[in-house]
């Protein structure tokens, strides 16, 4: 973008004098600027300039000054806005990717844990069978050992009655 500069305008023709090794004397006129290039070829210091500003014959006159090597080329005003577009465009999509890939690991590391609960959770579920297996056989020995009881006492009881009838006799 243009940025604005002050340059000094000779208000009047200025004569400055003569250059070293120089014929005519250098003027600069009314209307003109003078530029550093002429200040230094006459030997013009600071306060010299500073002194024809303050008695107005130079008047300091803002300027828009292009940046070097682009100038006020629309085209190039409008490539230069097109490619600011582009950048921003592509750092929002950079920082889209980057939060995708950020939210990629959250899910993996979710995934990951999700995993190893199922494996756990398997692991119990196999122990857990295990231990039903072995109280099915416990309940099956015990019920077996119910059925000789009660035929034991079943035996026991013919017999105690058949020796009641016995004793009676």
């Amino acid at each position: 973008m243009a940025k604005t500069v002050s340059i000094l305008v000779a208000t009047t023709t200025l004569v400055l004098g003569k250059p070293k090794g120089a014929d005519e004397n250098v003027s600069v006129p009314a209307g003109e600027e003078l530029t550093k290039e002429i200040a230094d070829s006459v030997g013009l210091k600071k306060t010299d300039i500073e002194d024809m500003v303050v008695r107005g014959h130079l008047l300091p006159t803002p300027v828009r000054a292009a940046e070097s090597g682009r100038g006020n080329d629309a085209a190039v005003v409008a490539a230069e806005s097109a490619a600011q577009q582009a950048k921003d465009a592509l750092a929002g999509e950079t920082k889209r990717a980057d939060d995708a890939e950020a939210q990629i690991k959250g899910l993996t590391a979710e995934l990951e844990e999700a995993k190893k609960a199922t494996a756990d959770a398997e692991k119990d579920f196999a122990d857990l069978e295990k231990h039903v297996e072995t109280l099915e056989k416990q309940v099956a020995e015990q019920g077996e050992q119910i059925d000789k009881l009660t035929a034991d006492l079943a035996e026991a009881t013919k017999r105690g009655d058949a020796g009641k009838g016995a004793a009676k006799a």
